[in-house]
């Protein structure tokens, strides 16, 4: 389960980067300055070309959106108009509204994308107490449990992810707990999916539901399966999928079943069970390369 958590993290990391906006990045390290509202920040451009004067959309941990004006830009400590592809800077950014009395803010490895560019995955937040509009709602071993799609959680590579030696066809969508401080992340990857309404089971998918309940590390559990290695009562079952053009489509569906705890020693008997799990409108971005 470790090669496997650590190929849907590159995946995230490596197929976040790809889409049709003209720029993305990621922070740095972000200090406060004698102005609440304006930060310095080193960034990388994963993608595209970052511009002095753009108005960018910063993603706290949790999914809130922070909205802000890039003022200065520096390189190896000169000012630059611009920095590209896969080069590192500086800016000085001014955020349209205060951090003060959040939970969740912009923070070390934020993602950056242009003003209003993020799609219906972007969580609704109230500023006032940081609370979350869920994309999934199930029961968990018989509590509610509900999460959020994480940054570029749901993805379609047509010919799988060719950087990872993954050469057929596979969607992957990521839920992580909107519940503080319980910190479970449920991702999916299923392999040949169609485009259309589809059910799938077990022989389609592995599953990865890692984390703690209580948010420490001394009860991080690990449960799920790898393809091929194990075949559950585990299901998914896109019941809704609509195309929406610019390579996305917008699919609802129901996730049900029963997952075994992986251990590296031994043999455990622990399970979790998801029931009448429901996702809604979650964006599907659509890989052709």
């Amino acid at each position: 389960m470790r090669y496997i958590t650590f190929i849907l993290l590159l995946l995230m990391m490596y197929y976040g980067t790809i889409n049709a906006q003209s720029f993305t990045a990621e922070s740095g390290d972000i200090y406060s300055t004698d102005d609440p509202l304006k930060y310095n920040c080193s960034v990388t451009v994963l993608s595209g070309v970052l511009k002095k004067t753009d108005r960018v959309d910063f993603y706290a941990p949790k999914g809130t959106k922070f909205t802000a004006t890039i003022l200065e830009m520096t390189q190896d400590y000169q000012p630059v108009n611009e920095i590209k592809s896969g080069q590192f800077g500086n800016i000085v950014v001014k955020f349209s509204q205060s951090f003060s009395g959040l939970k969740d803010y912009p923070t070390y490895k934020s993602k950056i994308l242009p003003a209003g560019s993020s799609g219906d995955n972007t969580v609704v937040t109230n500023t006032e107490n940081n609370t979350t509009v869920p994309h999934f709602i199930t029961m968990l071993n018989g509590k509610e449990w509900k999460g959020k799609i994480t940054y570029k959680g749901a993805l379609l590579g047509r010919n799988g992810f060719k950087p990872l030696n993954i050469n057929k066809p596979c969607m992957q969508i990521q839920f992580a707990s909107i519940n503080s401080p319980d910190d479970r992340t449920l991702t999916i990857q299923i392999f040949y999916p169609k485009e259309s309404p589809a059910k799938y089971t077990a022989k389609d998918m592995e599953v990865l539901f890692i984390g703690s309940e209580t948010g420490t590390k001394e009860n991080i559990l690990t449960f799920g399966f790898v393809n091929g290695k194990s075949m559950p009562n585990f299901t998914m079952e896109v019941k809704e999928w609509k195309n929406i053009g610019n390579n996305r489509a917008k699919i609802s569906g129901e996730i049900t079943g029963e997952l075994p705890e992986t251990v590296i020693l031994g043999k455990s008997d622990r399970k979790v069970t998801f029931t009448n799990g429901k996702f809604k409108d979650v964006e599907v971005e659509i890989i052709s390369e």
